[in-house]
């Protein structure tokens, strides 16, 4: 009788801890903002009118932080070399806007990006058009980042175009 109710305690004990881990694991809403962290670039896709069709590349790079008290620094800046920094503000609807105060050309100049969050917002996806130095230049398509240290192979939810 004793080995038998032993056995039950730890059968309720393994259940409940089951059910702990993955309400932790599916509980995704963050309190603070999502897109605060550091960032770091992982696929381009493009869409080429022309051949009716998706394109995408990996795009392993450095990061961009996006900062609490509102400001933000691409540590890979416009040529790789510099940083980019400046502020970004949420407008609402998933409407950012970075403000860049230096490391590229003709700063200061502002720039809103509709972003995305997936995976309990640990990937970002925004639109963009690529840029001359690409294979893709002038296309419209999406930037994937992930939050530093997040396998984005782990997650199922990434509305990937082109893969």
């Amino acid at each position: 009788m004793n080995k038998f109710f032993y056995f039950i305690l730890i059968f309720v004990l393994l259940a409940c801890n089951s059910e702990t881990n993955n309400e932790v694991y599916t509980d995704c809403n963050n309190t603070s903002e999502p897109i605060i962290g550091s960032w770091q670039y992982f696929y381009d896709e493009y869409y080429n009118e022309a051949d009716n069709e998706w394109t995408g590349e990996s795009d392993i790079q450095c990061c961009i932080i996006f900062n609490s008290d509102g400001t933000f620094e691409d540590l890979n800046g416009a040529s790789g070399d510099d940083s980019t920094i400046g502020t970004w503000e949420n407008l609402g609807n998933g409407t950012y806007r970075l403000n860049v105060t230096s490391g590229v050309p003709n700063v200061p100049f502002e720039v809103e990006f509709g972003m995305e969050f997936f995976c309990c917002d640990s990937v970002m996806r925004y639109s963009t058009i690529a840029g001359q130095n690409s294979d893709n230049a002038g296309l419209a398509g999406f930037q994937y980042l992930h939050r530093e240290n997040y396998n984005w192979q782990s997650c199922d939810d990434i509305p990937f175009n082109s893969l």
